[in-house]
């Protein structure tokens, strides 16, 4: 994964579909994208030192919070999905994020993920509990790298059947 920029959302890896993603139309199941989602989360987190060294020796880990996915395109057998990773915001205990997961061929938006996590202390609880100063100073600083990028347009959705007045 590249360093935090203030051009774009940070590339963190490449996914091919594998067959057990499939479902019975012959595409991504819709689960298989916040799976890959998740793992784009965790591969940022990694550089900011969330790593799995840290989860064995802390007890630490992150908890999902919450999560929003918009399918845009369908993603199918052997085909590559591009990871993007951009921070919305973080504080000391949380971090909302939103994922882009590209066709790594054509380029083309497949789905994107916004979340939020928090940081939690397993023994405790578990409960949510503050980084490690340095893993908040690297966080905060992809997450000030990013304030300055466009709030991505799915990014704050809600759900619902929206009706016109009659």
């Amino acid at each position: 994964m590249t360093d935090a920029r203030a051009d774009g959302p940070l590339f963190v890896h490449t996914k091919t579909v594998l067959p057990e993603w499939l479902d019975h139309n012959g595409h991504m199941n819709d689960s298989f994208y916040t799976y890959v989602a998740g793992y784009g989360f965790d591969g940022m987190m990694a550089t900011c030192g969330l790593t799995n060294d840290y989860r064995a020796a802390t007890h630490c880990t992150t908890y999902s919070l919450e999560t929003h996915v918009c399918y845009l395109n369908e993603a199918k057998l052997g085909e590559p999905i591009d990871v993007f990773v951009q921070v919305l915001d973080a504080d000391a205990k949380r971090i909302h994020v939103f994922v882009t997961m590209k066709h790594g061929t054509s380029g083309n938006d497949l789905a994107v993920c916004e979340a939020m996590y928090a940081h939690v202390d397993q023994d405790a609880g578990p409960k949510t509990a503050p980084m490690p100063d340095d893993m908040q100073t690297k966080l905060f600083a992809i997450r000030d790298a990013h304030a300055t990028l466009p709030k991505p347009e799915q990014a704050g959705r809600t759900i619902g059947i929206r009706r016109k007045p009659q």
